[in-house]
């Protein structure tokens, strides 16, 4: 089966562009909702072996769960990406996982602060306790756009093995697109 999805176009009176800091997370969460509202069910959790790592489903609740955490973070949170809400609706239904990219998109969008520094705890080895450390907020907004961007690519694989079209771009990180039309692949 094929199923043709489109590129990430802009809803007609959609609300007013975020700040510059978080667009490339903001176009990155369009782009993924577009993908995902044409996603049948079936398609959005099947897996092509038993030793793949996650549906398309769990790898979108994987990509929201870091922009959840980022978003909590600038309301005042502690800062980890090892709290998910793993087995959730949103890992098995394509209209829910919709719903929670728009209420996500909703409060990236009426975000401001990108240079505030916060806390960060994070796993670094299931041995030891979690590491505690500085960053701020542009370095989180990097980080979550470029692992969504991974994540984005492993769902534009399980999609093209199941007779899918995704959208030129959709995975690839900024800086091979970039090299790409500097003519360096």
């Amino acid at each position: 089966m094929s199923v043709a999805v489109r590129q990430a176009v802009a809803p007609p009176g959609a609300s007013a562009r975020p700040m510059p800091g978080f667009a490339p997370v903001t176009a990155l969460l369009e782009q993924l909702r577009d993908v995902v509202t044409l996603l049948p069910p079936s398609l959005y959790l099947a897996r092509p072996a038993a030793r793949v790592s996650g549906s398309v489903g769990e790898h979108v609740r994987h990509c929201l769960d870091h922009v959840s955490a980022l978003v909590g973070a600038i309301g005042g949170e502690p800062l980890s990406y090892d709290r998910r809400r793993r087995g959730t609706t949103v890992e098995i239904d394509p209209v829910t996982a919709v719903s929670e990219i728009e209420r996500l998109l909703y409060q990236l969008n009426r975000l401001t602060v990108t240079d505030r520094h916060v806390t960060l705890s994070a796993v670094v080895d299931a041995g030891l306790p979690a590491l505690t450390m500085q960053s701020t907020i542009a370095r989180e907004i990097a980080f979550v756009q470029l692992h969504a961007v991974h994540h984005c690519a492993i769902i534009a694989v399980l999609l093209e093995w199941q007779g899918c079209r995704v959208p030129d771009g959709f995975g690839l990180a900024p800086s091979t697109t970039r090299a790409r039309h500097a003519g360096r692949q």
